[in-house]
């Protein structure tokens, strides 16, 4: 059994908000998200930015053996709503305590440093409560009541399994710099301080110990999972080095709804454990495939795969959602929801120059220092494209400035000194201007 009693099918938080696709457009999503390319050559150009698979290359390191065996037997059993899918559908129960076994030992026989376990105290507690439910955590997780406890629903992703999973320090590690194991998924890069990570690792995990078992590495095991990892297919998502590339199945294009991975109940190939209607939307996808992608449609995929319409909208899509609102503060109340509420990005292309979008993207620039949610980053290989593609569909008609003569420059810009000033529009009330 799960840890919440629940198998969920993979959840995808961008498409449980107000997102603007289709069922095709779902269907797209699913196949970028659930990585179907890594087995199933894709003919089209997509011109979408696809995630990638965890680099294992320090897997023992970071997650706790006995976690890992249990997680490798049954995913999603273990973690519900994940993406990773079980390839040992159809094995015996039996089978599968063999192959996860083996895997663990060969997945740990990787890292040099042992998996460091638990170690609480590296942390506040009550400050990485905070930050939890402050700086956007919740738009994409449950969030959590005074007891710990997450919130019930199934369209956000659960971190019930974190503290089976991690130790206190591989946590915050990770927090710290999640873009160093997983360069292309969808967990964000929040900037977080050392302390920061210690906090946040402190109050996810909690000080309760862990089950778990002495793991010393058997040779042997070593050598039989490292061929079920292969026999698996186990590369064609997770590169590792002396270890073949994955093999192909059929064509993206030739796949059959209700066969397959596609199959209600999948025997003999990778299980996503989905649901009737995340198939019924990939089949939809695969029927009506488009060679290449409209402009607008790759920013509403992409604003959609990222999830950054849980906390912007744009056009009549996205926003915060009513249960998200809560959580977003500001230490300006004066200033209203402009102080807590991320801006809109409709017209976002046309309003901010390509150059500026680039900082707030990926350099960390911060234009409201008074709103507690923060700015994720996904890093430029992600999101490279976003900048100039919002540019090049956002359009305004251009708004012509007659040059003022010499005389009435003076008194144009006395006038535009008043209207910023308090005998305007008070704009110095909310803008730092000229210094002041």
């Amino acid at each position: 059994t799960s840890l919440n009693g629940l198998v969920a099918s993979p959840v995808i938080p961008g498409l449980n908000g107000r997102h603007p696709l289709d069922e095709r457009g779902v269907g797209e999503i699913l196949l970028g998200e659930l990585r179907c390319a890594a087995c199933h050559a894709d003919e089209h150009s997509r011109g979408l930015h696809r995630p990638g698979a965890p680099d294992l290359a320090s897997v023992g390191q970071r997650v706790s053996p006995e976690y890992m065996r249990r997680f490798l037997a049954n995913p999603s059993s273990i973690h519900p709503g994940v993406k990773m899918p079980d390839v040992l559908s159809g094995q015996s129960k039996a089978m599968r305590s063999e192959v996860a076994e083996a895997l663990s030992h060969f997945m740990v026989s990787l890292t040099v440093k042992s998996f460091a376990g638990w170690k609480p105290g590296i942390g506040d507690a009550m400050a990485g409560r905070s930050l939890f439910h402050e700086i956007g955590c919740v738009a994409c997780h449950s969030p959590r009541d005074e007891e710990g406890r997450e919130a019930v629903g199934g369209s956000l992703l659960s971190l019930a399994h974190v503290p089976a999973k991690y130790g206190h320090e591989s946590l915050a590690e990770f927090l710290f710099n999640p873009h160093r194991t997983r360069p292309s998924s969808r967990m964000p890069d929040f900037h977080l301080s050392q302390d920061e990570s210690r906090n946040l690792a402190e109050y996810l995990i909690g000080g309760q110990p862990a089950p778990a078992r002495p793991f010393k590495v058997n040779a042997g095991l070593v050598d039989k999972g490292r061929a079920y990892f292969r026999e698996f297919n186990c590369v064609a998502c997770h590169s590792i080095t002396g270890q073949p590339v994955g093999r192909q199945s059929i064509p993206l294009a030739m796949l059959k709804p209700g066969r397959g991975c596609l199959s209600s109940k999948p025997h003999g190939v990778p299980d996503y454990n989905l649901s009737d209607i995340q198939r019924k939307a990939i089949a939809h996808a695969l029927a009506k495939r488009k060679k290449v992608i409209a402009p607008e449609e790759t920013i509403a995929l992409s604003l959609t795969a990222f999830n950054c319409i849980a906390c912007h909208k744009r056009d009549d899509y996205g926003g915060p959602s009513k249960e998200f609102l809560p959580y977003l503060k500001t230490s300006e109340e004066g200033l209203g929801d402009q102080a807590r509420v991320p801006p809109e990005l409709t017209l976002a292309g046309a309003k901010l120059k390509p150059g500026w979008m680039h900082k707030v993207l990926f350099d960390g620039e911060v234009a409201r220092p008074y709103m507690h949610t923060r700015m994720p980053e996904f890093g430029e290989a992600n999101l490279g494209f976003l900048p100039a593609l919002l540019a090049s569909v956002d359009k305004v008609e251009p708004a012509v400035f007659p040059q003022p003569g010499r005389k009435e420059r003076g008194s144009i810009r006395s006038a535009g000194h008043k209207l910023v000033g308090d005998k305007g529009l008070n704009c110095t009330i909310c803008h730092n201007f000229n210094g002041k």
